[in-house]
């Protein structure tokens, strides 16, 4: 458990400090509140749709569930994106565990794209789901081969399982991967 979730560390601050040595004017994350986010975002949207303007990109989001081993939806548990090591957004899971973030990333850039999966107690260990890998995090093998992947889509959904210590560790073993 412990080697997944530092392999997961390293693996953004690798490429945080790539993306700022290759982009060191980029702007500072957003610490606005997500759901505010997303309803800007939508304004905004309907605003260019009504204007004739078009969007670089279509509209893009992740939506998914957090649950536990048995399937229960894990309430309060914070979702975070990352690209390049970069902060993008973060959303709360609700009651049900479910989750949704805008994807406001073009899917044909070459960049790496992860998800945090940050719990809301320590009964629970974090996740990193990555969504996309760039070129530089696949030539670097940022990744090992029992990092959980998906593939990112313009909508996409992400079904996440927070597991405990133990029963992280048992999947780790079961998969061949300690």
């Amino acid at each position: 458990m412990l080697r997944i979730t530092l392999a997961c560390l390293l693996a953004v601050a690798f490429l945080a400090s790539y993306a700022h040595a290759t982009d060191p004017v980029s702007p500072p994350p957003d610490d606005k509140d997500p759901i505010r986010s997303r309803q800007e975002q939508q304004m905004h949207d309907e605003a260019q749709t009504r204007s004739g303007t078009a969007l670089p990109f279509p509209r893009q989001f992740i939506m998914g569930q957090v649950r536990d081993s048995g399937g229960i939806g894990i309430g309060g548990t914070t979702v975070k994106l990352f690209a390049d090591g970069a902060f993008v957004e973060e959303d709360r899971s609700n009651s049900s565990g479910e989750f949704e973030l805008n994807l406001p990333l073009n899917i044909e850039t070459d960049e790496t794209v992860v998800l945090w999966v940050v719990p809301p107690t320590d009964r629970y260990a974090m996740q990193c789901v990555v969504i996309k890998k760039s070129e530089v995090a696949r030539n670097s093998r940022l990744f090992g081969p029992c990092a959980i992947e998906v593939e990112m889509k313009e909508q996409m959904r992400v079904e996440v399982a927070l597991l405990t210590p133990d029963e992280l560790l048992q999947s780790v073993r079961a998969r061949g991967c300690y």
